[in-house]
């Protein structure tokens, strides 16, 4: 990081706190990607199948995992 050394309120400041804000923006906006790029199963299970790898790029739709659900079964 640079250090300014000009007075509170002055030019190299304001920029510094111009910086900071767009860094902290920055940071929000990736918080947020970073949700919808989580994946969460509805319920329970055991993993049976994984279709795709960490780190691949999918189309919507596609079916990325087969889980067996675990946990009470009912029989019909």
């Amino acid at each position: 990081l640079q250090v300014y050394t000009s007075r509170p309120g002055g030019s190299d400041y304001v920029m510094a706190e111009t910086a900071l804000n767009q860094a902290e923006a920055n940071l929000a906006t990736a918080k947020a990607r970073l949700g919808y790029a989580t994946i969460r199963s509805p319920r329970d299970g055991v993993l049976i199948t994984r279709n795709v790898e960490r780190g691949a790029v999918v189309q919507p739709g596609t079916t990325l995992l087969v889980l067996a659900p675990s946990g009470d079964t009912e029989l019909v």
